[in-house]
């Protein structure tokens, strides 16, 4: 039993350091240089460092970075969460080039007369709020900015309508607005699977982008470098601590909205 033990440790030890050194070196053609550099205090120095060390540690800690690592199917129940946890994994790499402090919320559950909202993913950084939308599917993806529904075809026969996800962060947005005030910067990010063919999407914008996973990092590292620094760390703080009750709902609440979402899709 020790001895599988001490295996199962090394062949993950073995993936991280693989993990690791695919990482883009400073050498890379596609590399881009940190926006927030230079003789920052002391202090944020060291805030900006503690905050990368705290979210790289929930990173490992969590149980689908075996599944991440391995290669292994986390269960069709498990999809969802699965790629919310991809996503933020390559947000944290992301903000960790870019030497920046930030903040990081999921599953936000927002509330606006007798409709909840619930928000995937919110990264709240110097250069304003991120807002992302995690849809982990597989096949071909098409669809319009004007179309109330997308299409995923997995083959010919089988094919799935879904709510455009434009339209549903933009609802998002709207209700963290309500939150967090309307005087922000907000960018809207669709981070599709890799599984999946965008064939048909509408383009990238200033404040909008709509992409795959393995794509996600290198937009995001371009998107804080070339945008204007907007909130400073004590900011940044502030609005974290404005969401966090919204992050911390109970399970009846939970299920209460899913109830709901799958009552207006029958």
């Amino acid at each position: 039993m020790g001895i599988i033990i001490i295996l199962a440790f090394l062949i993950i030890a073995l993936f991280a350091l693989i993990s690791i050194m695919s990482q883009k070196s400073v050498g890379s053609p596609a590399y881009v240089p940190p926006k927030l550099e230079g003789n920052r205090p002391f202090a944020e120095q060291n805030k900006i460092k503690e905050n990368q060390k705290y979210y790289e540690s929930l990173v490992l800690q969590s149980p689908y970075n075996v599944n991440d690592w391995l290669n292994i199917h986390p269960g069709d129940e498990n999809l969802g969460p699965y790629g919310e946890f991809l996503t933020i994994k390559q947000i944290v790499r992301a903000c960790g080039e870019t030497q920046s402090f930030y903040k990081i919320l999921n599953n936000i559950y927002l509330h606006s007369s007798d409709v909840t909202t619930e928000v995937d993913i919110v990264l709240i950084h110097e250069t304003g709020v991120y807002v992302f939308e995690s849809k982990n599917y597989a096949g071909f993806i098409f669809g319009s900015a004007e179309q109330k529904e997308w299409t995923q075809s997995l083959n010919p026969r089988e094919k799935h309508r879904f709510y455009n996800p434009l339209w549903q962060n933009r609802g998002h947005i709207a209700a963290l607005k309500r939150v967090l005030g309307q005087n922000l910067q907000y960018y809207s990010f669709i981070v599709f699977s890799e599984r999946c063919q965008l064939k048909k999407v509408p383009p990238d914008n200033a404040s909008t982008f709509i992409l795959r996973r393995h794509n996600l990092r290198d937009s995001l590292v371009k998107k804080l470098c070339t945008t204007s620094t907007a909130l400073s760390i004590d900011q940044i703080e502030q609005l974290y601590q404005k969401l966090v009750p919204f992050s911390n709902v109970s399970e009846a609440e939970k299920e209460s909205h899913i109830q709901r979402v799958n009552g207006k899709k029958n």
